[in-house]
């Protein structure tokens, strides 16, 4: 039957096959989605796998993404039950890229296969191929619409979503009579629950089946249905839904994106400029909406009534609210649904100018002719510039790859992308959710000797938890550093000198403690190697180290007795002997004590290496240790990191370059318990290096 249908109308194959076509190409010169696409891609995938893994509480419910995240979850398992022998957890942190090709695929399978469903609805109902071929002319309508369409996110399942929607939306304008049929206002509730469930942003869509479905009960079981089938879809967000309404809350109140910025709900000169970005972006859709108000404006005057206005109407309002939320936050990807409904307004204007048969067929013609090549040229012209910049990171991948050899690593990412997929794997973990941890260890595992310097944060990370440069450069005599050098707004030579003053610091004139070799330098991308020698890199700090046991008080009860008395350790009140890990006593942390011994440091420097341990045991990972300055605004570091592990007690670590003045100049160490059961804490270590070039 299929292939009968596809004989028939083979004229109707054009479009999805060159649309395939586009996709397949530009999919193939951008292969590795790490090296762009780190949000959102990677986040969606790892979504997809902690849901398929029967973990509903994932981290990412901002757009919702919830259907998407479902199909990616089937795609996940049965991709990895037919090509691997691992877990899906282990094979997906193994071959992340492997999985992103599979949903790309599938995605790009249905989309194509939408299209030709949106021609073959069309041509049924209107009898006219050049009405058809119109229609699937729906995604070429946007240069952004056709490269979101090659990657998997949220707005390309809305793509699939609104070809199916339009098909559904010509059928029923297009019904002799659709008064008081109920078919139609569930199919409008269907979609329009199914689009709010993927994306938040499709909500102005809502109103368009208000105009479409005029009888008050056909209205009535739309809104109904609707409100019913949306968190039902959305289900990922419904159950923890105080976070979400929390989000859109934030994204209502707040001028900047992501429910960031001033408390008002919209910033003018940001508004104005994102209008004016949709304005010279999306051309072919703004001339719509301008045609679309001179029609309404015509046949409000000549007092014309009928349900092709009345949808016009619909349409106009739709796109009008649209583009005023873009605006607030702004991503042309977020305008996809109103962009792909601009195909409708071109028929339903040709309908209203073209009064013959004829004439209506002539501008379907020169549109469907003349559309494609000015159309392909934007797209290819938007492609060639995205392209470069990845074939550049791909080269700088490559270079990676081969002169790595097992050498621990520190890379300095872009947001959105970086030539190795360490990064976007330990991004992605951000967004796991409640079993991050377990993400985390597993890609430790696979890639251990991992680090990263996120330069928005001045912070330098291993897979589970902030290090110190320091700390991390006297541990690796050989150190290869990737930076992404378009990471900040900064000019990327600007920034390079910026990084590699962090490790040139060391130096001295004429004594090269940390040489630097370079290996690959391109425009959006530099890779060195790092020699240090560490024993004359410990030189040039001077130690001072104390040891709290828990075994003695002094005299006054106040504090533990240490090693060395310049450091004291405060006495909660908390020693036990019911465990430890070394002599008869430990502290006891509770949900009704979770603050366990603490050390304040006076006189704080810049360049000062602090590096505290202690050994806990616990039935939860509910704990740990802080470093802290009186105002936590000025300084806060927390560490889960996991050292060594001995008959069930584990020992912790938090390390700490102070890279600039602390207010006071006073930090305090402690421990913290945050479980609601038992935490014993022993063998409390303070190691203070002062900098003895640095020092008064």
């Amino acid at each position: 039957m299929l292939i009968s249908v596809l004989k028939k109308h083979i004229v109707l194959l054009i479009s999805p096959i060159i649309y395939a076509f586009f996709c397949i190409h530009t999919t193939h010169k951008s292969p590795n989605a790490f090296l762009q696409t780190v949000d959102p891609e990677y986040i969606h995938l790892i979504s997809s796998v902690n849901l398929s893994e029967g973990n509903l509480n994932i981290q990412s419910i901002e757009s919702p993404g919830t259907p998407l995240y479902v199909l990616g979850a089937i795609t996940a398992k049965v991709t990895c039950f037919v090509s691997s022998n691992d877990s899906l957890k282990e094979d997906f942190i193994s071959n992340p890229e492997k999985y992103i090709d599979a949903l790309r695929l599938v995605l790009l399978i249905l989309t194509t296969l939408c299209l030709f469903i949106l021609g073959h609805v069309v041509h049924k109902v209107s009898h006219s191929p050049f009405t058809a071929i119109l229609f699937q002319l729906a995604p070429f309508l946007s240069a952004d619409i056709m490269l979101t369409s090659t990657i998997f996110t949220p707005d390309h399942f809305l793509v699939i979503l609104m070809l199916l929607y339009m098909a559904v939306l010509f059928n029923h304008i297009h019904r002799e009579n659709n008064s008081g049929e109920m078919k139609s206002a569930l199919y409008f509730s269907l979609f329009t629950a199914l689009g709010c469930a993927t994306k938040i942003t499709f909500l102005p869509l809502v109103i368009l089946p208000l105009f479409i479905t005029p009888q008050a009960k056909q209205m009535l079981v739309f809104i109904l249905s609707t409100g019913l089938l949306s968190p039902l879809f959305a289900f990922t967000a419904a159950i923890q839904y105080d976070r979400f309404f929390g989000w859109v809350k934030g994204l209502i109140f707040h001028s900047g994106n992501y429910g960031t910025g001033e408390e008002k709900i919209i910033s003018s000169p940001s508004f104005i400029n994102n209008l004016g970005k949709i304005v010279r972006t999306e051309i072919p859709f703004i001339i719509v909406c301008l045609l679309l108000l001179i029609c309404i404006f015509m046949f409000v005057i000549k007092r014309q009534k009928n349900q092709h206005n009345r949808i016009m109407v619909g349409l106009l309002c739709t796109f009008i609210l649209h583009i005023i939320l873009v605006s607030k936050h702004f991503a042309i990807r977020y305008l996809t649904p109103s962009i792909l409904l601009g195909i409708l307004g071109i028929y339903l204007l040709i309908l209203f100018f073209a009064h013959t048969k004829k004439m209506q067929k002539t501008w379907m013609i020169s549109l469907i002719v003349m559309y494609p090549l000015l159309a392909f040229k934007n797209i290819y012209t938007i492609n060639d510039r995205l392209l470069n910049h990845i074939a550049s990171r791909n080269k700088a991948h490559e270079c990676l790859e081969k002169n790595r050899k097992g050498l621990p690593l520190l890379i300095v990412p872009n947001y959105f992308g970086t030539g190795t997929k360490e990064y976007s794997l330990w991004f992605s973990s951000k967004w796991v959710g409640q079993n991050a941890q377990e993400y985390i260890d597993a890609m430790n595992k696979k890639y251990p000797n991992t680090y990263f310097f996120i330069p928005q944060q001045n912070t330098y990370f291993n897979w589970s938890n902030e290090i110190s440069l320091f700390d991390l450069l006297k541990s690796n005599p050989i150190l290869n550093l990737y930076i992404s050098l378009d990471a900040t707004k900064r000019k990327e030579e600007a920034f390079a000198k910026e990084i590699l003053k962090k490790f040139d610091a060391y130096n001295r004139p004429n004594d090269s403690i940390i040489k630097i070799k370079y290996v690959f330098h391109q425009k959006y991308d530099m890779i060195c190697q790092l020699s240090i020698d560490t024993a004359r890199l410990n030189k040039l700090y001077h130690y001072n180290e104390a040891f709290c046991d828990m075994e003695s008080v002094s005299s006054d009860a106040l504090y533990y007795l240490s090693d060395n008395q310049s450091f004291l350790f405060k006495n909660n009140n908390l020693r036990t002997s019911e465990k430890s890990f070394s002599g008869k006593f430990s502290e006891k942390l509770t949900k009704e004590n979770t603050y366990g011994t603490g050390c304040t440091i006076d006189n704080v420097k810049v360049g000062d290496y602090f590096e505290a341990t202690i050994w806990k045991y616990s039935g939860d990972d509910d704990y740990q240790l802080v470093c802290a300055a009186n105002n936590v605004q000025d300084f806060y570091r927390v560490s889960k990191t996991i050292m060594e592990e001995k008959d069930g007690w584990k020992k912790i670590k938090l390390s700490i370059t102070i890279n600039k003045n602390i207010p006071g100049n006073k930090l305090i160490f402690y421990s913290w318990y945050t479980g609601n059961g038992t935490c014993y804490c022993d063998d409390f270590k303070m190691v203070m290096g002062r900098n003895n070039s640095r020092s008064n």
